[in-house]
C-alpha cells in the first residue's frame, strides 16, 4: 500500500473546460437555430400575404370576367338571330348572284349539250350546296342549277344526262320529268349541281 499524500485543498479539483466548451458550442446552435426559425416566419408571412395578394387579384378577374360573361348573354339574348340569319343569307345570295360567272357556265354548258338538244332555260338556285355528294368533287362549293330543255328524240336526251354525269363541272343530275311534245320532240326538266371550280 503506497504513501498518498495528504490533500491540502479547501475543494477538489474538477476540470471544467470540456463542459463549458460544449455549452458553448449548443448556445452558438441555439442562436443559429433561432435565427433561422425567425427568418423562416418572416419568409413565410411574406409568402402569405404574396398569395393572399395574388387569391384577392385571381378573385377580382373573375368577378369582372363574370360580368363580361353577364353583358355578353344579355346582348346575345337581345338579339333576334333568326332574323341577322336571314339577313346573312339574303346577303350571301346577293353576293353569289353578283360573283356568279355567266359565260364560264355557259361554255362548260356548251361542252355537254349534244347535238338534238337545246336549251329553253336555265334557273340557277343560289342556295350554296357543298361539295361532298355523291360524284361531286372534294372541296368547292357548288350551286343548283333546273334546265328546261327540248330534245329531238329520247337518245338525245339521255346523251345529255350521260355528258352531265362524265363533265367534271357538274354533279349528280336528276331527270326530273320529260314528256312527249307534238312533232315527236321531248320536253324535260333536269336538276343537276354546277362547281364553278372543276375537279383537277
Amino acid at each position: 500500500m503506497s504513501w498518498q499524500a495528504p490533500n491540502l485543498a479547501r475543494r477538489p479539483f474538477l476540470n471544467l473546460r470540456p463542459l463549458r466548451r460544449v455549452a458553448a458550442a449548443l448556445g452558438v446552435a441555439g442562436l443559429a437555430l433561432t435565427a433561422w426559425n425567425v427568418s423562416s416566419y418572416l419568409r413565410s408571412g411574406s409568402d402569405a400575404a404574396a398569395r393572399v395578394a395574388e387569391i384577392a387579384r385571381l378573385d377580382a378577374e373573375a368577378s369582372a370576367a363574370r360580368e363580361r360573361l353577364a353583358t355578353l348573354e344579355a346582348d346575345l339574348a337581345s338579339r333576334d338571330l333568326a332574323a341577322e340569319n336571314r339577313r346573312a343569307a339574303f346577303l350571301n345570295d346577293r353576293i353569289a348572284q353578283r360573283t356568279f360567272g355567266w359565260n364560264r357556265l355557259f361554255d362548260r354548258l356548251a361542252e355537254a349539250l349534244p347535238r338534238g338538244v337545246r336549251l329553253r332555260s336555265l334557273t340557277p338556285r343560289f342556295a350554296v350546296v357543298a361539295g361532298d355528294g355523291a360524284g361531286a368533287p372534294d372541296g368547292p362549293t357548288g350551286v343548283v342549277l333546273a334546265l328546261d330543255a327540248e330534245a329531238t328524240d329520247g337518245e338525245a336526251m339521255l346523251e345529255m344526262v350521260d355528258n352531265l354525269f362524265a363533265h367534271p363541272s357538274f354533279a349528280a343530275p336528276n331527270l326530273a320529268r320529260e314528256s312527249r311534245q307534238r312533232g315527236g320532240n321531248i320536253a324535260f326538266d333536269l336538276t343537276v349541281t354546277y362547281f364553278p371550280q372543276e375537279r383537277p
